[in-house]
């Protein structure tokens, strides 16, 4: 059963613990093999840009067109 989602810059991930559980979030940079950059926008979803580890986050099917360390705006 091959995996559909994949760790990859503008995949759509929910965080599910820490401070900012329950936020989504977008991938940004992924640092290495444990470790992606995550950005909210915080204005609408209140998560701020900050490196995150994968197993702290849920994948979701929705990707947003994005280049590789992206600008907040």
């Amino acid at each position: 059963m091959p995996f559909k989602r994949q760790v990859q810059v503008g995949r759509v991930a929910l965080i599910n613990y820490g401070p900012d559980a329950g936020k989504l979030c977008t991938i940004i940079n992924v640092i290495d093999q444990n470790k992606v950059l995550v950005d909210g926008p915080e204005a609408v979803t209140g998560c701020h840009r900050h490196e995150v580890g994968i197993k702290r986050i849920a994948l979701t099917d929705l990707t947003v067109p994005v280049t590789l360390n992206a600008t907040h705006k």
